[in-house]
């Protein structure tokens, strides 16, 4: 059960919860409530503390004053995470209250480490366990998965953790993932090596599995150092003595002979033997079926990656039919130029009135500018999805060689007869590369069956970037067009960046070079989906052509496609000083009634943006992705903008 221990600095009551979620405020009603001196500074509900993948978070409900930790103050709407010790302030002036313990009453590891560490701090080896074979000592050599660094420890103890007496030290003294003592390796008493938690903060997994208690430890192993810590793989372990490597079926011998029962040592030896001759047989059996499986193996990612080939040609191919249709569209709009400008010559030789020539001459301007803008538009989409194709073609090449050359290690491997545990960390590294390729194989039939011309050229020109002044600070976002009055959909966190309302708000249109003045119509509260809508003034433009108001057209798997402004108003002007929108494509890799998951070749930067299905609808709305992870971006489903809107809107839009 989760467990939070929290201490009021300026009563110095202490206060524990058994509950997932903890909030702290002025309000009455709330788990931890505060009253007294100090606290006209503190919100209703000012803070919240919640636990989640093992952790407690900290998040700021959209206080008033602000929530302070280390001086530093939280954006509202984010989270942060505690540990024992951190210290937070609510409001500048405002009362304090720090966390003493913050875990799962599961796991013993309640208390700060600096208070209470693991084991004593020693300049000498701890013992080994209870029992351990006299003068014994366990040699280790590991590797860690993320970065290939190898680590060597031998004796009858051993830690691995941050704290500089720790035998094996997997990362930098300051990594915040691993605690001072995170785990330990013993020897019991019949040679075997154990590994135990040692009240780490953020937990030990062995082989994927929360490690409860002493386990056993074997080569080929992993040992996870949290749940987003490093893995180290365990490539040899042997036990080894003064006088060099013992076996256990030496040292039992030897006990017997020391006993002068030679009997029970013949039978000892016979007994041993026929166990290491079965041991040996089970051993090359299981060999010759993994080495058959990974053949197998092989040769069906062999057949999927020649599919991936298969498919990006037919992907070059879906390019040069989108070519096609592009030249079919201009040469309609060049004959529409062509008719205008015979009939202005045919009114001119016939001395037709002035009234009439006027109006062709300036329907003729008319087309000739919806001529050149339609053919830098669709220039601009096809540039785009050309860069598309060139990056997941690289990276699928950059996939396809890293499978090759993990294919010829592990050949390397298996004949020169390395360790089990180093073959294991070869297949695993496979297994990766391998779904790593895949994912960018998903990606590229996806883009190839959507024609991202037509959903951009159809759109983008209601996508406007968003522009806010608060005091001489300057912040971007990305939004849309709903309706033809100038109602416009963009996140809560771009017209209120730090939980704080703008002096000004403005829209620029794409392919447009002016920003248009546009008032805040609604914003979401903090707690509920990060959206906002605002309203361009005076408004005469164009509206997104088709909106998933039923919530029921992206499903997993499918295209998908995003129109914004990447890194904001800088990356998004031209030469001449003109907005012009970005397009990325993707699939939809998760789908709920919360949450829409967009995996693309790029998103970052796009807070705002509409995302649209195969067919050209917008069905949800960016608000963000995550660091490290490119292209993985997360939305707001266009359903739960329902709510917000007023009742003029829906009408306007034919919803209820």
């Amino acid at each position: 059960m989760p467990f939070l221990r929290l201490r009021d600095l300026r009563s110095g009551s202490l206060h524990e919860f058994e509950a997932g979620e903890v909030r702290v405020g002025r309000d009455p009603e709330l788990e931890f409530s505060l009253s007294g001196e100090g606290t006209d500074v503190v919100s209703g509900i000012h803070v919240r503390f919640v636990y989640r993948v093992r952790r407690w978070w900290l998040e700021d409900m959209g206080s008033r004053n602000g929530t302070f930790v280390a001086e530093r103050r939280l954006v509202s709407g984010q989270s942060e995470v505690v540990a024992p010790g951190t210290v937070i302030r609510l409001g500048k002036s405002g009362p304090r209250v720090k966390v003493e313990a913050a875990a799962s009453r599961s796991l013993e590891s309640t208390v700060s480490e600096s208070a209470t560490p693991a084991e004593p701090p020693s300049a000498e080896p701890a013992a080994a366990g209870p029992g351990a074979p006299h003068g014994a000592i366990l040699k280790l050599v590991f590797e860690e998965a993320k970065t290939g660094k190898r680590y060597s420890a031998s004796g009858a103890f051993i830690r691995i953790g941050r704290g500089s007496d720790c035998e094996v030290r997997p990362l930098g003294a300051d990594d915040e993932l691993i605690s001072r003592h995170h785990a330990e390796i013993t020897l019991a008493a019949d040679g075997a090596a154990l590994i135990r938690d040692a009240r780490s903060v953020n937990g030990t997994f062995l082989n994927g599995k929360y490690l409860e208690g002493e386990k056993p430890l074997q080569e080929g192993d992993q040992i996870a150092l949290g749940e987003e810590g490093p893995v180290l793989f365990v490539e040899e372990l042997t036990l080894s003595s003064a006088g060099g490597l013992t076996t256990l079926l030496v040292r039992r011998v030897a006990r017997e002979v020391s006993r002068g029962t030679s009997a029970r040592v013949r039978q000892l030896i016979w007994s041993m033997l026929a166990v290491v001759i079965t041991a040996v047989a089970g051993l090359y059996i299981l060999a010759e079926r993994r080495e058959h499986q990974t053949a197998a193996a092989l040769e069906e990612q062999a057949r999927a990656l020649e599919e991936q080939r298969q498919q990006l040609e037919d992907y070059r191919h879906a390019l040069a039919a989108q070519q096609a249709t592009t030249d079919s569209v201009l040469f309609v709009a060049s004959a529409e130029y062509e008719r205008l400008r015979a009939e202005l010559v045919a009114a001119t030789e016939q001395a037709a009135p002035a009234s009439v020539i006027d109006s062709l001459r300036g329907a003729l301007i008319v087309a000739d500018q919806r001529t050149l803008a339609l053919e830098a538009s669709l220039a601009r989409s096809q540039d785009a999805l050309r860069r598309q194709l060139a990056a997941g073609d690289s990276a699928r090449r950059l996939a396809d060689a890293e499978v090759s050359r993990l294919r010829g290690e592990l050949e390397r491997a298996s004949q020169e007869r390395v360790s089990q545990g180093l073959v294991d960390s070869l297949r695993h590294a496979i297994r990766a590369a391998e779904e790593q390729a895949s994912d960018i194989g998903a990606q590229l039939r996806a883009v190839s069956g959507v024609n991202l011309a037509a959903v951009a050229q159809a759109n983008q020109h209601a996508v406007g970037l968003v522009t806010v002044f608060q005091g001489l600070r300057l912040f971007d976002g990305s939004g849309f067009v709903i309706t033809s009055s100038g109602h416009f959909v963009t996140n809560r966190h771009v017209v209120n960046p730090d939980g704080k309302e703008p002096d000004s708000v403005f829209v620029t249109l794409a392919d447009e070079r002016f920003m248009e003045p546009a008032d805040i119509i609604v914003v979401a509260p903090p707690g509920q989906p990060d959206l906002a809508v605002i309203r361009i003034r005076n408004y005469g433009g164009p509206s997104i052509e088709s909106v998933d108001w039923s919530g029921t057209r992206a499903r997993q798997g499918e295209p998908a496609a995003l129109i914004g402004f990447p890194a904001g108003l800088g990356a998004a002007l031209d030469e001449t000083r003109t907005v012009r929108t970005s397009m990325s494509a993707g699939i939809f890799s998760q789908v709920t009634s919360e949450s829409i998951r967009f995996d693309g070749f790029t998103v970052e930067g796009s807070s705002g943006s509409p995302v649209f299905n195969a067919n050209g609808e917008v069905v949800a709305v960016h608000r963000g992705g995550l660091r490290g992870a490119t292209g993985l971006g997360f939305a707001v489903p266009v359903t739960q903008l329902i709510p917000l809107l007023p009742p003029e809107v829906k009408a306007e839009l034919g919803i209820e």
